[in-house]
């Protein structure tokens, strides 16, 4: 999980009137007892399958009202759904490997199987660390457009 803080010269409100003025994505805000705004945002999809592939990246923030500054701490992570398929890929495939090793079974499918797996599971790894980064990037990006503030 990656945080990305900083602090804006704007209330709370109008941050969350800027959040919620974003196209195509979906903002939910809810109000803290302390003051401070908690938000979530995803990608809006129009079809069931794009929920595997767009929303891979949960975006969660709070808003707090420092003296004359409001701070917005934003926090990335990876969607559970999509950290279920990986675990599960490289579990089973591995799994099947040591029952291999082991002798359980010795049939060539038995092989081609458990090595389908792990290899499915190890392109999900390396495709998810990827896909993590670029749209990691790609909210920073849109987040400092709307707030006008510098990214790292």
């Amino acid at each position: 999980m990656k945080t990305w803080r900083f602090k804006i010269k704007q209330s709370p409100q109008e941050v969350r009137e800027r959040l919620q003025s974003l196209g195509g994505f979906v903002v939910n805000t809810n109000s803290l007892e302390s003051g401070q705004i908690k938000f979530s945002f995803r990608k809006r999809f129009l079809h069931p399958w794009y929920m595997s592939f767009q929303n891979w990246t949960v975006v969660n923030g709070v808003i707090s009202q420092t003296k004359d500054e409001t701070q917005v701490e934003i926090a990335f992570s990876q969607h559970l759904f999509i950290q279920f398929i990986l675990i599960s890929h490289l579990l089973l495939g591995f799994g099947f490997l040591v029952a291999l090793l082991t002798g359980y079974s010795s049939n060539n499918a038995f092989w081609f199987f458990s090595g389908a797996l792990f290899t499915i599971g190890f392109v999900i790894f390396m495709r998810m660390i990827q896909k993590f980064k670029s749209d990691s990037q790609q909210y920073k990006t849109l987040l400092s457009d709307v707030f006008g503030v510098q990214t790292n």
